[in-house]
């Protein structure tokens, strides 16, 4: 027998345990940072090989999100599918500043800003989720809706 209430203290109610959100972020550009990367096999289709890739997306209000995307790099049956796949992966080798991918654990600490948009399920057993739109390099400036962009010369003194 163990005992739980070393861990867990004394009157522990699971009713009252605070339990996570499993919304999506809303759609917009988040900060995002890679936490694994692997190439692996499709389980539903033999042959197609991709870049399975887990990110903690930190929300606006702080809060810590995971998404998790492939991007595919083998498809004996659609060459379309590779072409779309590898340009997916040179914008978030980009965006991560990488020049030269050798091996899908360089990709793994890199942060990069991410344009999430969401994925409505088509499973009522599970909810909506994010899907990344765009991989973006850190340093990009995301316009403020109804903020005007400068214009002019930003070196210009004033």
């Amino acid at each position: 027998m163990a005992d739980l209430s070393q861990y867990l203290g004394d009157g522990w109610n699971p009713a009252d345990q605070e339990r996570p959100s499993y919304e999506p972020l809303p759609p917009g550009v988040y900060v995002a940072v890679v936490t694994k990367s692997e190439v692996a096999e499709s389980k539903n289709k033999p042959g197609v090989v991709g870049l399975k890739y887990d990110l903690e997306v930190t929300g606006h209000d702080g809060s810590k999100n995971n998404v998790f995307g492939w991007i595919t790099i083998a498809n004996p049956a659609s060459q379309k599918s590779v072409t779309f796949g590898k340009a997916q992966l040179a914008e978030l080798c980009e965006a991560c500043n990488i020049r030269a991918l050798a091996d899908s654990t360089q990709l793994i600490g890199q942060s990069m800003k991410v344009d999430l948009k969401i994925r409505k399920s088509d499973n009522p057993q599970y909810s909506d989720s994010n899907e990344v739109k765009t991989f973006l390099p850190i340093t990009h400036q995301s316009p403020v809706q109804g903020q005007q962009q400068p214009t002019g010369d930003p070196f210009q003194k004033i």
